[in-house]
């Protein structure tokens, strides 16, 4: 749901973006999602260079 987000804000209404955030019950959902998203980027990138020095 985090992709349509940014979607739905910028064509909708102040209140209709507040409110199809507000079906989520949560504000930071978008930022969170981005938060784990790059979380799991980073420990990608720290095995890679892991195993590429074990090699």
């Amino acid at each position: 749901m985090a992709v349509s987000e940014p979607a739905i804000e910028k064509p909708a209404s102040p209140t209709e973006a507040e409110a199809f955030v507000a079906i989520q019950k949560d504000i930071w959902d978008s930022q969170k999602d981005m938060a784990l998203a790059f979380l799991g980027a980073l420990i990608c990138l720290a095995l890679r260079a892991v195993l590429k020095f074990r090699h």
